[in-house]
């Protein structure tokens, strides 16, 4: 797959909803046995339980998610995750960036809740 280098090596959806709805899909893993990270901004960050939480910057700054993006994927690596979920992002200007590498990483994989 093009683009491969920015997927982890856990499974990665993207999930359309607030963040309550997330968390709520989060706990529904774990029950199922799964180990959870979620990709999320520093707005969020404290709000998750799971199992690794990783902020890739500042939801009020767009350029600090797309430049810390990469770095943020592959560091779910040292986590042993089985699945990640990140938020979306808007998808304009920046936002439509980030949310084009999202995609390709997530190999298509998202969900509306």
């Amino acid at each position: 797959m093009k683009y491969r280098h920015y997927a982890p090596d856990a499974a990665l959806v993207l999930v359309k909803g607030e963040r309550e709805d997330i968390q709520r899909l989060i706990l529904e893993k774990q029950q199922e046995g799964l180990k959870v990270g979620v990709l999320t901004t520093e707005e969020n960050e404290n709000f998750y339980q799971a199992d690794k939480v990783i902020a890739c910057g500042s939801r009020k700054n767009l350029d600090s998610v797309a430049g810390s993006l990469y770095d943020t994927l592959r560091n779910f690596n040292s986590a042993d995750l089985d699945l990640i979920l990140s938020e979306m992002f808007p998808d304009e200007g920046v936002g439509q960036a980030i949310m084009n590498r999202l995609v390709k990483a997530a190999g298509y994989r998202i969900i509306s809740i």
